[in-house]
């Protein structure tokens, strides 16, 4: 690429944001030169694979990322990658190879990385975190292993991998400081349906404690937590969430707050460098800080969204963030920014075909959040219906909401 190239559009970050805008960009314009950067070895994959598919044994590797698509005369794919400096001044990116690369127009899809824990005994072999394809092997040999796991983290990543090391065989304990799994997405009645169903699976939950240290000599025996006790471990998984990678915008002096700041059409403090996918927070209509959303889909969403911008359109970027989990052959779906402060609104049954969904509503009726479960697919029809009504700000009596038979669609017409 010679020592000083030029791009019209770089793309930092090759995971869901990133690839997905530079497939938008090849397939539905006209962009120029493409650059797509990625720190990873591996060029653009199903992130989502590494706590499913790839623990079950559904899959040997995550699926491609677009593979046909991001093979063109007018992109090139850089691995193995890492920008250490951005100069917005002189439209200049630092490779950690001592290369430069300008661009005329910048895409920051750099994502998030997971949280760690600095407990004594983080070192030790057999402990684990769920990050890159390139660290999954040894991940899912412990998921397989038949031993004892002990998953520190009770959200969603966390819980998934639970799952597949009990399909496995695997003796499985689940550390949780709160009072619930995945607190900060599901409401207390979806949640108590998901921790019935660990344990009638055989995880031993222990909610509300903390680990203190991780025990062993040269690998991990155990996990010894506040309470005194400790906990036996042939391998143990550090799944507490994650952060986002914002050092790059910050050093650049790019507005920061807990993510990159975006407005509604995804474009950073500087108009010449938009953001995307797990890294950004959003400055709606009002001024609002929306929070981060670290789901998959809302990635995707928006590396399109960032894409039709740069090819000139300036449309608002509104959509609802949707998230999904499957763990054994329950399904878990929400939508919105969460239910805390809102009034709930139950809606059916687990036991029910449709699965139970839980609606949150603001003092005015309006819907701005749902999250549900059911025992197979069926409740994606009522969290999407719910997603559509969160969009659209429609205020639905909560006898209706709450009632089955009612179809939810109904209540947008005419909106």
């Amino acid at each position: 690429m010679g020592t000083d190239p030029r791009a019209e559009i770089v793309v930092v970050g090759g995971g869901a944001a990133g690839a997905t805008a530079t497939r938008t960009l090849l397939t539905e314009g006209e962009p120029g030169s493409v650059v797509l950067l990625s720190g990873e070895a591996a060029t653009p994959y199903d992130r989502t694979d590494l706590s499913k598919a790839v623990l079950t044994g559904a899959r040997d590797t995550p699926a491609a990322l677009y593979a046909d698509d991001l093979v063109h005369d007018r992109l090139t794919v850089r691995t193995d990658t890492t920008v250490t400096n951005l100069d917005r001044e002189d439209h200049r990116l630092d490779l950690d190879d001592g290369t430069h690369l300008h661009y005329g127009r910048l895409l920051l899809a750099t994502g998030a990385e997971p949280r760690d824990l600095p407990l004594p005994g983080r070192d030790l072999d057999g402990v684990h975190l769920v990050r890159e394809w390139a660290a999954t092997p040894a991940l899912r040999d412990a998921v397989r292993s038949g031993g004892h796991l002990v998953v520190v983290g009770g959200g969603v990543i966390g819980l998934e991998v639970a799952a597949a090391a009990r399909g496995h065989g695997t003796d499985v304990t689940v550390l949780e400081v709160a009072d619930r799994l995945m607190g900060r997405v599901l409401p207390p009645e979806v949640a108590d349906v998901l921790a019935t169903e660990h344990a009638a699976q055989g995880v031993h939950l222990e909610l509300g404690v903390r680990p203190a240290a991780l025990v062993g000599d040269d690998r991990v025996r155990g996990v010894a937590l506040t309470d005194g006790r400790t906990l036996p471990a042939d391998a143990a998984v550090i799944a507490i969430g994650v952060r986002p990678r914002t050092r790059l915008a910050a050093d650049a002096g790019l507005a920061v707050d807990d993510g990159i700041v975006v407005d509604r059409s995804l474009r950073t403090t500087d108009p010449d460098v938009l953001a995307a996918g797990d890294v950004v927070r959003i400055r709606d209509a009002g001024g609002f800080l929306r929070p981060r959303s670290e789901a998959w889909t809302p990635a995707l969403s928006m590396g399109q969204h960032a894409a039709r911008v740069l090819l000139g359109d300036e449309a608002p970027y509104d959509e609802v963030p949707w998230m999904w989990s499957d763990q054994y052959d329950l399904k878990l779906q929400a939508a919105g920014a969460g239910l805390d402060g809102l009034t709930a609104v139950v809606r059916g049954r687990f036991a029910d075909p449709d699965g139970l969904a839980v609606f949150g509503v603001d003092d005015a009726g309006i819907v701005r959040g749902v999250a549900g479960v059911s025992r197979g697919a069926r409740i994606g029809r009522t969290v999407r219906a719910g997603q559509l009504l969160i969009q659209h700000a429609v205020a639905v009596p909560a006898a209706q909401l709450a009632d089955p038979t009612v179809e939810l669609r109904r209540q947008i017409r005419g909106v």
